[in-house]
């Protein structure tokens, strides 16, 4: 369990030492580049790690007896295709993880450099984005990465890189397709037309070619089998605490109008999950959705310690929201489920010879 508990420390110290907007120094990049080869290394070689271990074994051994044309016409072409060399070369799942781990890694450090506190970003998104979710929905992981680039896109104005780059993860996971829209809400005045435009052809798009050929198996797996996720309801909540802390504080966060006011919508969006919780048949598929708009907890409380900051609580918030998320995983590894199926953390090079 070291390896984990590394894997949070490591940003949360420098969290808790370097309150600063962001990490400038010599020293401090070369930890960030330092954590994120770590993080790459952790989650793409790992051994027998994640309750869905033994289900991407199975489609690596499936993706042998494949062509190219069917791995292409496949649920997750992108990466059906990883599957496909992998299985085509010899290799072991661990190039399927290895890739996926680098798109996402970079996303992660590209958005959270962003962020007004780098490192206390990073120590948000270790317990779940991270070690749960990364380190578990591979294709998931790998297409958040992506969105997580094409949110940083969308900050700075440019929709078509945004449309292309969720395209492009949703060919790791066709759930990404749901957040095509979000364009529109960044857009005003004369560029909002253009927006929808480009949106209306980019979700038809990813309709076309990667959901309307499975929506048939995705409505039975997920509503009519009523499919549920542990947890589900809890990582729902901790989005809409982010959601309410964003919309309260929002006045004072120091961002662009455009990007407050997208944020804002953002927030607002999360909300929905509760509802949608509460009425769907499958909280598995509300799950999936809401996985897309974990991004807002690394964003609120990235600026949440400069808000306080006026009433000299700002190391004070630091220090809270590092103990809440230790909280959260230390309850994670000791309570949940699943928790089993990641230790011990075993790393690939080391197992097989």
């Amino acid at each position: 369990m070291w390896v984990y508990w590394t894997l949070f420390f490591w940003p949360a110290l420098s969290a808790l030492g370097i309150v600063q907007s962001r990490a400038t120094d010599l020293v401090g990049k070369l930890s960030i580049s330092a954590l994120a080869i770590a993080l790459t290394l952790v989650i793409g070689l790992r051994f027998e790690v994640g309750v869905d271990w033994d289900n991407y074994l199975e489609h690596l051994y499936l993706a042998d007896s494949l062509n190219l044309l069917d791995v292409l016409q496949g649920s997750d072409p992108a990466y059906g295709l990883l599957d496909w060399l992998a299985a085509g070369a010899g290799y072991g799942i661990w190039f399927c993880n290895l890739i996926s781990a680098i798109v996402f890694v970079s996303g992660l450090l590209v958005f959270c450099n962003r962020l007004p506190n780098t490192w206390l970003a990073l120590t948000v998104a270790m317990p779940y984005i991270v070690i749960v979710m990364a380190m578990n929905y591979t294709r998931q992981g790998a297409a958040f990465g992506l969105v997580l680039w094409g949110l940083v896109a969308l900050l700075d104005m440019n929709v078509r890189r945004f449309l292309v780059l969720v395209l492009l993860a949703t060919l790791f996971h066709k759930t990404a397709a749901l957040l095509l829209p979000l364009a529109i809400f960044f857009v005003k005045g004369s560029g909002r037309l253009r927006a929808i435009i480009g949106v209306s052809i980019a979700t038809t798009l990813a309709y076309v070619l990667f959901l309307s050929e499975h929506e048939v198996v995705m409505y039975e797996t997920y509503i009519l089998d009523r499919y549920t996720s542990d947890g589900a309801a809890i990582r729902v909540i901790m989005n809409t605490a982010a959601a309410v802390v964003f919309l309260l504080a929002r006045v004072r966060i120091n961002i662009p109008p455009e990007e407050k006011m997208f944020w804002t919508r953002f927030s607002l969006i999360s909300l929905l999950f509760v509802p949608a919780l509460l009425l769907s048949p499958s909280s598995t598929a509300v799950d999936r959705m809401a996985l897309y708009f974990l991004p807002l907890q690394l964003v609120a409380y990235a600026h949440i310690p400069d808000v306080v900051a006026r009433w000299g609580l700002k190391k004070v918030m630091v220090i809270f929201l590092v103990a809440f998320y230790w909280l959260v995983m230390f309850v994670w590894f000791n309570y949940s489920n699943f928790h089993h199926a990641w230790l011990p953390y075993k790393f690939y090079p080391f197992e097989v010879s």
